[in-house]
This record gives C-alpha cells, structure tokens and sequence, in this order.
C-alpha cells in the first residue's frame, strides 16, 4: 500500500493512501484552415474536446522547422517511401503529385489528430504521477532523485510526445493505461468507499497510519478486531456521544463489542476495497513507468546528471540535428552550388592568379579549402528524411573527394 500521511479524515482519494488517481493548394491557408466540425473525444476521458489549437494547414507545419521535423517522423511511419518522396520534392522545388498531395493530407489530419490526442496524455503525467510510479520503477526513481519531480515530468512529457509520434504500440499502451486509471478515479463506488473510510476516520480520530497499519495484514476478523480497538480507544468520543463511560467495563466483552461495531465493519470493508484499487492502480503505473522508462537512453540520463550537476532544464538530444527543414536543406544545396566560387574568392585572397607557376600554393590552398568544407559537412547532421535528403547532397563523401573537385 503506498504510505501517504494526510490528516485523518482527509479524503483518501485527494489527499491520502488513495491520492494520485486523478491524477501546394493542399499546403495553402485559405483552402483547407476550416471550422473545427467534426466531433473529436478527449483520448482519456471520452468526453468531447475541441481540434482549434491543432488544426494545423501546411503552412503552420512547414514554416516551423521543429512542427516540421515532427511531421515528417509522424509521416515516416505511414509510409517512409512516400514521405522521402515528398520531402525530395519539397527540396527541389517540384510540385507534388496528386498520389504526394493526398497522402500529404490525409496524413497531416491524423498528425493533427495525434498531436492532439498527444497533449491530452501528457496534461496527466503530472509530478504527482511521477512520485507514484518512481515508487515502482528504481529508473524513474533515479531521475526523480536527481531532478525532483517537477522537471521530471516536464522531461517525460516531451520525451512521451516523441515516442508517441514513432511507436505506435507504446502510444496505445500508454492511452489504455491513462484511461483505466481514468476509470478507477471516476468509479462511483470507489468514490462512496473513499468518503465514507474518510468521514469513518474523522469521527473515530484515527490517523491514516494507524488505519493501515490495522489492515496491513491478517485476516478479515483479525483486521476487524485491530479497527475495533482503535475505535473504542478514544473514550472521549464516546462521551461527546452521549454513552454512559462509567457503566463499560473492559470486563463487559458484549459492551466493548457493540461498541463500533457497524463502524469497524464499515473500516474493514473500506480497506479492502481500497487495497484492490491501489492494486489495480500500482498496475497501471507501473506499465506507464515502462514506457517512460523506453526514452530513458543513455544520452537522456547523461543529460540528467548534467542538469542535476549544473541546474537548468535537460538538454533534449535531438536538438545537436543541425539540420532540421528542407528550408536549411535548401541552403545547405545552394552552398554546395557556390563552392568552386568561394574557392576562387580564396585564391583572389591569396593572390593566387597561375595556377600553373604557383603550384605549391595553390595545393595549399584546396587543401585547406577543403578541410574547412569537409569539416562543414560533417557538421551538418540530421534525422529521418533530412538524413536522407543530406545524403543525398553530400554526394563528395571525403575530404579528398571535395578537394579533388575543385579546379
């Protein structure tokens, strides 16, 4: 049972052994930014929720290079031919064909759709819910240790929006896991249980620690018979009821019985209820705390210890891809384009005019030109179909290849 210390009498559920459980035309604006129609559930809750804060057009995903980036690792999964596909056309500047444009559409809705979908779980992996499942998992523990839970779950809820973009298997495991936790701190039952433990435990004066420890162990009449003594052991209580104290006597086995008796029922009934949905409820985060502790590589936990050496928020790794948009792509095109006229604005420089008679020096200069270039490429690092689209231009693999190239 997870050791929570509220007041007696506090709500189990909030505050006590129970607290936790709430817890192109197509690329075109004007065209396609429509009114949010259609009818969207929240993905925990079932309730309806709105599309308007991810409804996004082209234009919102490609003049955002992080929204972008983000797409194409969505789209990648849909079908990673067709996305190399049109970020190749992107890239160069060809219109995309009708097969490119109505995969590009029915692929930026369901991102839309997940993107949202996406926002709503991580609003529950609150720092309360980290605390609970650091209780069961000894790697989520650690980054709580290091960071407290606060940053810790800013970190899970980022790192959650990138694995649910990729794993699709992760992503509804996480989804099942939220909505039965949902389910458990919405069940009416439970809710009645909760109450009437809490008013149970007001009234008796009993602190949570005292009621757990009377139904940690043993059995059914056992944990009865330890609920009953810490009812009866407050004889003030019995006084402010009106009872005659003077007439009880500990030699009285029947009065001492019938003392609290429906009470201590009412206790033991309740504990048992509540261990079952703890049970339930460590069962579900534990499998939450699994798929946490799948974005915990060991670039992220280095970045945890940097963070708790240092202060500051944890350095998100995929940040060192230089390269992010086909805009930059677009650049990095164009720059290899102007190489061998940089490399003449360098001999200018260096007052290189006969190639011929100045032969030492001008191999110096493509030399260095070309471990100045080389070194730029190797710089240039990206992911997905940005990895695909470097390739793709850095067709002079070596620094020998660059230098060779130029004349």
């Amino acid at each position: 049972m997870a050791k929570s210390r509220p007041c007696a009498g506090g709500s189990l559920w909030h505050n006590g052994a129970m607290a936790g459980m709430e817890n192109m035309n197509s690329f075109g604006r004007s065209k396609h930014k429509r009114e949010d129609t259609a009818e969207h559930l929240h993905p925990i809750t079932g309730e309806k929720t709105g599309m308007e804060d991810f409804d996004r057009v082209g234009e919102d995903i490609f003049t955002d290079k992080e929204a972008q980036a983000r797409f194409f690792k969505f789209a990648e999964q849909e079908d990673q031919a067709m996305a190399q596909s049109i970020a190749e056309s992107l890239h160069g500047d060809i219109v995309l064909t009708k097969q490119q444009n109505d995969f590009f559409e029915k692929t930026r809705e369901k991102y839309n759709l997940r993107s949202m979908e996406i926002s709503h779980m991580q609003e529950h992996l609150t720092p309360d819910q980290l605390e609970l499942i650091a209780r069961l998992n000894p790697e989520i523990a650690s980054v709580v240790g290091k960071i407290g839970s606060e940053k810790a779950a800013e970190l899970f809820r980022r790192e959650f929006g990138h694995l649910a973009l990729t794993n699709e298997a992760e992503y509804k495991k996480m989804m099942k896991r939220l909505q039965n936790l949902e389910k458990l701190a919405n069940d009416k039952g439970v809710q009645e249980t909760d109450r009437t433990v809490g008013e149970l435990l007001t009234k008796y004066n009993i602190s949570m620690d005292d009621y757990e420890k009377a139904t940690a162990s043993g059995s059914a009449t056992e944990k009865q018979a330890n609920l009953h003594k810490l009812i009866v052991r407050d004889m003030g209580y019995l006084k402010r009821a009106g009872f005659a104290v003077a007439n009880w006597t500990r030699q009285s086995d029947i009065g001492w019985v019938l003392i609290g008796e429906e009470s201590s029922t009412k206790l033991r009934m309740g504990s048992d209820v509540i261990q079952k949905v703890l049970h339930a409820r460590d069962t579900h985060l534990a499998g939450i705390g699994k798929v946490l502790k799948a974005t915990l590589t060991p670039e992220l936990q280095l970045e945890v210890q940097r963070a708790m050496m240092k202060g500051g928020e944890v350095k998100d790794q995929r940040a060192e891809s230089t390269v992010m948009s086909i805009q930059e792509t677009q650049n990095i095109k164009s720059e290899i384009a102007s190489r061998q006229g940089r490399f003449e604005e360098e001999l200018k420089k260096r007052k290189i005019i006969d190639r011929t008679r100045q032969a030492v020096d001008f191999e110096k200069a493509k030399e260095e030109f070309a471990t100045q270039e080389f070194k730029k490429q190797e710089s240039y690092k990206g992911q997905g179909v940005i990895a695909g689209l470097l390739t793709f231009l850095f067709t002079l693999k070596t620094k020998d290849d660059i230098k060779n190239s130029l004349t």
